[in-house]
């Protein structure tokens, strides 16, 4: 999973704290396109974006595991100085969120 300076991280802490079960990873990653290859060489289970993960499900390279209960909703937000111009990079990244959020096109 990612380090433990992440709010990812401890998000995840928590989610197991609430089962009564404390999380200690063995393996962590810097980034969260590193978590795939560490689970297809066998390093241990992750939990990903499903999207992330789907090709590598759909070529039976790692197996999704169901879980009894859903693991909740995050939220993120995006901050930006409205007085400046924006990258062209800035802009598809909002524009991609607004899509995985919204649905907007």
């Amino acid at each position: 999973m990612l380090g433990r300076e992440t709010m990812t991280f401890r998000f995840y802490k928590d989610l197991f704290m609430s089962h009564g079960v404390e999380l200690e990873p063995d393996t962590e990653a810097a980034t969260t396109d590193q978590i795939l290859p560490l689970v297809k060489c066998e390093l241990g289970l992750a939990f990903l974006p499903e999207t992330m993960a789907q090709e590598s499900i759909d070529k039976k390279e790692i197996v999704k595991i169901s879980l009894k209960d859903n693991i909740p909703k995050r939220n993120i937000c995006l901050v930006y100085d409205s007085r400046h111009p924006v990258s062209s990079a800035a802009r598809k990244l909002r524009k991609t969120i607004g899509e995985i959020n919204y649905g907007e096109n």
